[in-house]
């Protein structure tokens, strides 16, 4: 997910949408990361999890199928990504439901999740749409909810210093230097969330992904 409001494209650049998955695929440890992603998130029956910037819905569709006994409902601004994941979710005999929409004004009411969960979209948000998109998860989240961020953070050694920047060059600077600067877990602390930790890290062609987790307050 490259932007903010419904209509934006998921990549940079439109032309790219057709190649998000096998760019993905090829790029970056997919299966490794989204598994370490659903281990943290512990699905337990009842739960409704938020995918915030589900993309083609391949997070989503495996955390739904691995888990029938939750819900879960992906999001994200780009409607052909959102028509794609469609078609790969239809005949899906689980609770997953999928939404137009952006992280910076979440259609849900307060305290609808036990986690919001996202993949890869902290670092094509601005540094406004950053702390719109903090706000509206802690919003969403029940007392004692969860948010985890899986995304790039700041690089581990020279060598990922210099891979990181290949992410800034695809997606612009601007929105990915709070990553790449390591600001995410700080900027989660200044929104609200607390216990906020790293849980996972791995360094990959594009730089180096963390995952960051935080709670939000029982009362």
């Amino acid at each position: 997910m490259s932007a903010v409001e419904p209509g934006t494209p998921a990549l940079r650049y439109r032309i790219l949408t057709p190649l998000y998955d096998l760019a993905i695929g090829l790029l970056l440890p997919e299966r490794e990361m989204r598994g370490a992603l659903a281990e943290r998130i512990a699905p337990r029956p009842g739960m409704r999890v938020l995918d915030l910037g589900c993309g083609t819905g391949t997070f989503a569709i495996m955390l739904a199928r691995a888990n029938p006994a939750i819900e879960v409902i992906g999001i994200d601004p780009d409607p052909d990504i959102v028509r794609m994941a469609e078609r790969r979710a239809a005949g899906l005999d689980a609770g997953l439901v999928l939404k137009l929409a952006g992280a910076q004004a979440l259609p849900f009411d307060r305290g609808a999740f036990d986690v919001v969960a996202s993949t890869l979209v902290f670092h094509h948000l601005p540094p406004s749409v950053k702390w719109a998109a903090l706000r509206e998860a802690l919003r969403v989240l029940r007392p004692g909810g969860r948010l985890l961020i899986l995304d790039f953070g700041r690089p581990e050694g020279a060598v990922q210093a210099v891979l990181g920047h290949a992410a800034g060059f695809l997606d612009g600077w601007g929105t990915t230097a709070e990553n790449i600067a390591g600001k995410i877990p700080e900027l989660m602390r200044q929104a609200g969330f607390f216990e906020v930790r790293q849980t996972y890290v791995r360094g990959t062609l594009f730089g180096t992904l963390r995952l960051y987790e935080g709670k939000k307050e029982t009362s």
